[in-house]
């Protein structure tokens, strides 16, 4: 009897849920093809090489220029939109793909994935909050800030 739970994608079966998001089955070839793409090695070398790029560019970043006056603080901050809106779309993928609370095989099921889930959740957080005050002088929370250190433990999975 076949599971319907597992995918066979790049010569390997995966597990994830059954449905994911109460939208997408097993069966669904979109799902199928986003497991496909989320489970690349390519993919991820580039998910790595993106982590690795912001924690040098965060590295660089000079934390004494709190009007952000620098150049490369204004490059940073000219940048970051498109870091998370990658971080933002890998996240989406990826609950497309594993389901994302119940389920055996789900992206909460991963405790790795706990870490993800606080970085984009914060960085939504972030966004939301800057985009409210409409830049009236909007100082994000340090904590909010610091959050985003923790993208670079995901290399370690």
């Amino acid at each position: 009897m076949r599971d319907p739970c597992v995918f066979y994608v790049h010569g390997q079966y995966v597990r994830y849920a059954e449905n994911s998001l109460y939208t997408f089955s097993n069966k669904s070839r979109l799902r199928y093809e986003i497991v496909k793409f989320v489970t690349s090695k390519y993919f991820n070398y580039f998910i790595i090489l993106l982590i690795f790029v912001y924690s040098v560019l965060l590295g660089a970043k000079d934390y004494t220029d709190v009007n952000n006056e620098s150049e490369i603080n204004q490059f940073l901050h000219k940048i970051d939109p498109y870091f998370n809106i990658i971080i933002y779309v890998e996240f989406l993928l990826k609950i497309v793909a594993m389901g994302f609370v119940i389920g055996e095989g789900t992206y909460m099921s991963d405790p790795w994935n706990w870490i993800d889930f606080v970085v984009v959740f914060s960085s939504l957080l972030e966004l939301t909050l800057s985009t409210i005050s409409n830049g009236d002088n909007f100082k994000m929370p340090s904590a909010l800030r610091a959050i985003r250190l923790l993208r670079p433990l995901k290399l370690l999975n």
